[in-house]
């Protein structure tokens, strides 16, 4: 009887090390399916879940209802952050229902919801370790202002590949707790 006891008693101190080290292991791994539509080209990750598909920019303009039908978020990558700061793209973040991210921007998500200020004249307003903003225009009517933002650094202790994955992956939960609110 004895001897029974302790054989149940190791196995299950040994399911649960094996249970904690594999949710630690899982820690920078994405596991929410997602769809993002990006402007320009997709980052490069370790993300099975996640689906990127390339859209322009004139997209956001035009048909602002279907990409927040068909899309969890849109990523605005770094090559299309001064193009994406003319005002007529204003109304577009704006309409959009789901969340807006500017990766790579260090300017917050000033120039692209200010009418006037251009990526090239907006202060910078970050550090050196700011990856990204997102944005999410919360308003009901035009007379009501209400937006939600988010800011993304990297971490500096890690390498950075390794801190841009981490970064994503945040971003990732943040496009989930937006999609669970709704």
């Amino acid at each position: 009887m004895c001897n029974k006891f302790i054989s149940i008693f190791v196995l299950s101190v040994l399911l649960l090390i094996t249970g904690c080290s594999s949710n630690t292991a899982k820690e920078d791994t994405i596991t929410t399916n997602l769809k993002i539509a990006t402007i320009g080209a997709p980052p490069s990750l370790n993300a099975d879940q996640v689906k990127f598909e390339n859209i322009q920019l004139e997209d956001l303009k035009k048909t602002t209802d279907n990409i927040s039908g068909n899309y969890n978020a849109v990523f605005i990558m770094p090559e299309f952050l001064s193009p994406a700061s003319a005002d007529k793209y204003i109304s577009a973040y704006e309409e959009l229902k789901i969340p807006i991210f500017f990766i790579e921007s260090k300017k917050d998500e000033l120039p692209f919801i200010n009418e006037d200020v251009s990526y090239e004249n907006a202060p910078v307003v970050n550090s050196s370790n700011n990856f990204a903003t997102g944005y999410l225009n919360k308003s009901s009517n035009q007379k009501e202002v209400s937006y939600v933002t988010w800011k993304y650094q990297l971490s500096k202790n890690v390498n950075k590949k390794d801190a841009i994955q981490k970064v994503y992956t945040q971003i990732f939960e943040t496009i989930s707790d937006v999609q669970l609110e709704k």
